[in-house]
């Protein structure tokens, strides 16, 4: 059977996805993070401070992973969460200045990483990659809220 690129779509974006995950894994390892505290870190850095729902819904992680991940950041004193001042009901989340040290290094860290991926690329070739890959993301996105949306009605 032959395959068709599309088919093979699904496959590249799952390789690349999982390896990207195993590599800040074991980078961040060195930082003391696993790839969540990584991910909201970096959040922070450009949301701070943030609604923790919102970290949640951006992540697109459930409640009790944020709830457990930001705990860990907060004993470890690399975030604060307090009530937010616009709503007391909801809590805000950002970085103390020690979390903030981390950012340049998770920075380094993926910047690295995306430039191994990307070694022989021209750099018209990683705008037609990051152009395609953001039309990709939106329509999965966009698909699966209106599934969220549809089974809710």
């Amino acid at each position: 059977m032959v395959r068709t690129p599309l088919r093979e779509l699904g496959k590249w974006i799952s390789i690349v996805h999982r390896k990207s995950q195993i590599h800040m894994n074991q980078a961040g390892r060195e930082l003391g993070l696993n790839l969540t505290e990584c991910h909201y870190i970096m959040h922070l850095k450009e949301n701070t401070p943030t609604h923790r729902k919102w970290l949640t819904e951006h992540l697109s992680l459930d409640d009790a992973m944020t709830t457990r991940t930001l705990r860990n950041l907060e004993e470890r004193g690399l975030i604060i969460q307090e009530r937010s001042e616009e709503d007391q009901r909801a809590l805000s989340v950002r970085l103390t200045p020690e979390g903030a040290r981390l950012i340049p290094q998770i920075h380094r860290i993926q910047k690295n990483w995306m430039e191994n991926l990307t070694r022989d690329f021209t750099a018209e070739e990683i705008r037609t990659l990051e152009q395609t890959l953001s039309v990709v993301a939106s329509r999965a996105i966009e698909t699966t809220e209106k599934d969220r949306e549809s089974r809710s009605c």
